[in-house]
């Protein structure tokens, strides 16, 4: 099974800009970032077609110019890109999709059933063994949305040490372990009734801020996803300020009460699909550019990291 991927590559709406520029197109070594994470896609057997989707001219001169850097072996499409994140992967997912027409999708099952991989263009440590990783424990045929998430555990060797610069991140505390999600997607759009709210949690990603908590904590309630959902979302804020104030205990006590089958049920019934958390083992794609620390952090360590990821592999 080969997939169309969307490498996201955009700067409109809820983007963050590092350095006051579109992040997936800054340098790291003389290469844009998301010339990174192409390169890393070349390799992997189930990628199919590669929509690069942003500044449509920018990317196709960025291509040209670093032609002598990748040997490309997918065909790569550059798309320009819409008005936010939710726009730019359902109309480039429609795009390639030939001569579709509204409704198609109920004419025609396996269209109903098209996964599309989807990629954020900001993380240049992303890996094709990673990625490659997440698409063969992906299970299309019985769910609809996979999502890679990676543990806590795997992620400790990228943080700050006495020797060493590093990054630490927020997690999503769940009974199993704390994990961050990571920027990998397979997903069928089509089999997505509520697909917009997926732009909502994108806007409101940022939980270290309370206005976001507070932004989200109302947008459950409005879309009315019960109960259940709610006390699932404080639950895991509580147990991530607890573990932020370094009371570990206290924060177990109310992960407890959430485990990865509760997350996958919960946010199953809210976007309306079947969902599935992918663990992954090497962590490339959980460390993202979302600062001008975390860039000058990953240039810094960026051949000792991928040399690490690299030997995790044997």
């Amino acid at each position: 099974m080969k997939y169309d991927t969307i490498l996201l590559a955009g700067d409109r709406k809820a983007s963050k800009s590092v350095f006051g520029m579109n992040k997936s197109l800054i340098e790291l070594d003389g290469i844009p970032l998301f010339m990174y994470v192409l390169s890393a896609l070349q390799d992997v057997d189930y990628i199919g077609n590669i929509y690069v989707v942003g500044p449509k001219s920018k990317i196709e001169e960025l291509l040209k110019k670093h032609s002598d850097k990748i040997i490309l072996k997918k065909n790569i499409i550059a798309v320009e890109q819409k008005a936010n994140l939710y726009e730019n992967i359902w109309h480039t997912f429609l795009y390639s999709i030939d001569g579709y027409s509204a409704g198609d999708e109920y004419k025609n099952l396996s269209l109903m059933d098209k996964a599309v991989f989807v990629v954020a263009g900001d993380m240049p440590l992303a890996t094709s063994f990673e990625i490659g990783e997440f698409l063969s424990k992906s299970d299309t045929a019985n769910y609809d949305y996979c999502i890679g998430m990676t543990p806590e555990a795997v992620l400790r060797y990228y943080y700050p040490s006495n020797k060493k610069p590093g990054i630490k991140l927020a997690y999503l505390n769940l009974k199993e372990s704390k994990y961050r999600i990571s920027n990998l997607h397979l997903v069928k759009p089509f089999k997505i009734a509520n697909r917009e709210y997926i732009e909502k949690v994108y806007e409101y990603r940022y939980q270290k801020d309370i206005r976001n908590i507070a932004k989200l904590t109302l947008e459950i309630i409005r879309r009315h996803a019960g109960f259940k959902s709610l006390l699932f979302y404080i639950f895991v804020q509580m147990s991530l300020f607890l573990s932020h104030i370094h009371l570990e205990f206290l924060s177990r006590f109310f992960r407890q009460f959430v485990s990865i089958k509760i997350a996958e049920g919960i946010v199953s019934d809210v976007l309306k699909t079947r969902l599935k958390l992918i663990e992954t083992s090497f962590g490339g794609a959980a460390l993202d550019v979302d600062n001008e620390r975390d860039f000058n952090t990953i240039k810094g360590m960026y051949k000792e990291w991928m040399e690490y990821q690299k030997n995790l592999r044997f």
